[in-house]
């Protein structure tokens, strides 16, 4: 494999927004504040010809004279009335929201260049109505009617269909398709590769693995009334954002503030968020502990460092457990409204949710962080997308797979060229960012975000990607305890789903 320029760009795909610190309340407790100069970004020295963000010139390797004049391109997304996992795909006209326009005229180019319409059909495919959005991939196929070439899954409900034959091997359809190219994610191909096979494309046309990002929101005014002199920003960079640091501002601020006497959604917490999704998802890669592991061989085997996922189960249980109701889970709605009327300092959720006008209307400044690390050793923050972000395949069995290849191509370029860029710089950091800092901060979750092979095929391989969560779910408190036991059951199982995973491949 060619080595990547500019790997911290590898992903773009988006959908949405990253804010910047946290602050305010009334509860109980001193923190320790850091101090540090301001925060600077040096300018990177290049000679290099640079586009409009500053970014090294990419251009894609189609032919320019490549035509496939009067074909069509058929597209299957998932259908959201929000519009998220559709913009991927498309856009219908021009509206004057920036992302929107952007992916429409990236997708006037690619017809213009190539020769050819663009069609979307839509379905439910959301996690509870996945199983007919793959039924009816699978007539689709099984029947060869061709009613579509390119198609949208939600990833771990799509993962598992990878070995049944309706997708094409990402690797045979090299003449058009480089996945060395720094708008497709390295990452997810040299993870998600079993056996030379490879059914899924994650790259700058998939906005929704940016949207999805697990990241951690914070009010800024409600913490600096708490911590004077705290630059929270600085603690980040020099590393120490730690889950222990997050557990020692967040454990003893609870304030009863509807005074009724009983923890509600009323009253002031450290941490908001749901379970068990977002509360736990972020957190097994947050804290460097993937359960499966490869080997230098390529191999994959469950993991020998169970030191430090119990560690890892101990330190989150702290988190949400350990103080004075220092964290309160509720549905989405209600940890929006907790968060943005100032009733928590810390909000764990998807950056998709601060774009939504509950969030960007907040009188109190509030901003993004990313999650936290397991100790100030570890190398790096890290990150995954919640698990309903979209994989795209190439339906096999097409008539016209050069076009549908070189098309797949020119969307992931022309998003990295022009529509990741615009989400990011000139939406996310731009227009709802409340100080400079932020975007800083947006651009280490996105440096960090990782596709984590257990968790996308989790379903194939024994729920493997939702250990973390199903263990801190059902124990909570305990969960530091129950993990020795559980991983060792999980390790007597995870062998032999591993090896039908890989025969499956074979």
């Amino acid at each position: 494999m060619k080595i990547k320029k500019l790997t911290a760009l590898l992903l773009a795909a988006a959908a949405l927004l990253c804010l910047s610190a946290c602050g305010n309340g009334t509860g109980e407790g001193t923190v320790p504040a850091t101090e540090g100069p301001a925060l600077t970004m040096a300018p990177e020295v290049t000679t290099e010809a640079l586009d409009e963000w500053g970014r090294p010139v990419e251009t894609d390797g189609i032919p320019e004279t490549l035509r496939f004049d009067g074909e069509t391109l058929k597209i299957l997304s998932r259908e959201d009335s929000k519009f998220r996992w559709q913009l991927d795909f498309y856009a219908t006209d021009e509206s004057g929201i920036k992302v929107n326009d952007a992916v429409y005229r990236r997708n006037e180019r690619i017809k213009e260049r190539l020769g050819i319409d663009i069609e979307v059909t839509e379905r439910p495919g959301s996690y509870n109505e996945f199983d007919a959005y793959a039924a009816y991939i699978t007539r689709s196929y099984s029947s060869g009617s061709g009613d579509f070439d390119l198609a949208g899954t939600y990833s771990i409900y799509g993962a598992r269909y990878a070995t049944n034959g309706y997708f094409e091997n990402v690797y045979d359809l090299d003449r058009f398709i480089d996945l060395d190219r720094v708008w497709w994610n390295s990452t997810f191909r040299d993870d998600m590769t079993v056996n030379g096979k490879l059914y899924f494309l994650v790259g700058d046309m998939n906005l929704t693995t940016l949207s999805r990002m697990l990241v951690t929101y914070c009010n800024k005014q409600e913490l600096d009334s708490r911590v004077s002199g705290l630059n929270i920003y600085r603690e980040v960079i020099d590393g120490g954002w730690t889950i222990d640091r997050m557990h020692e501002l967040t454990s003893n601020v609870y304030s009863d503030a509807n005074g009724n006497g009983s923890a509600d959604s009323g009253d002031f917490f450290g941490i908001v968020s749901t379970a068990p999704s977002e509360a736990y998802d972020g957190f097994g890669v947050a804290l460097d502990i993937g359960l499966i592991v490869r080997n230098d061989a390529g191999e994959w085997s469950f993991t020998e460092n169970t030191d430090r996922v119990i560690e890892a189960c101990e330190k989150t249980a702290d988190l949400y457990f350990k103080g004075v109701n220092p964290s309160y889970f509720d549905s989405l709605d209600n940890v929006q409204t907790m968060f943005a009327n100032d009733r928590a300092l810390f909000m764990v959720m998807t950056l998709d949710k601060s774009t939504e006008s509950i969030i960007t209307d907040m009188k109190a400044d509030f901003g993004i962080l990313p999650l936290p690390k397991l100790n100030a050793d570890q190398a790096s923050y890290y990150t995954v997308p919640q698990d309903a972000f979209n994989l795209i395949s190439i339906v096999r069995g097409s008539t016209h797979t050069d076009m549908v290849a070189a098309a797949a191509e020119l969307m992931s370029a022309g998003s990295y060229q022009t529509v990741t860029p615009v989400y990011f710089d000139d939406v996310l950091k731009y227009r709802y960012m409340r100080d400079s800092e932020s975007g800083q901060m947006l651009e280490i979750c996105r440096a960090g975000l990782r596709m984590d092979f257990a968790t996308v095929n989790t379903l194939s391989l024994n729920d493997s990607g939702r250990w973390f969560r199903n263990t801190m779910h059902g124990a909570k408190e305990n969960a530091g305890a129950n993990a020795a036991v559980g991983l060792k059951l999980f390790s007597r199982t995870i062998g032999s789903y591993l090896d039908s995973f890989v025969g499956a491949y074979n």
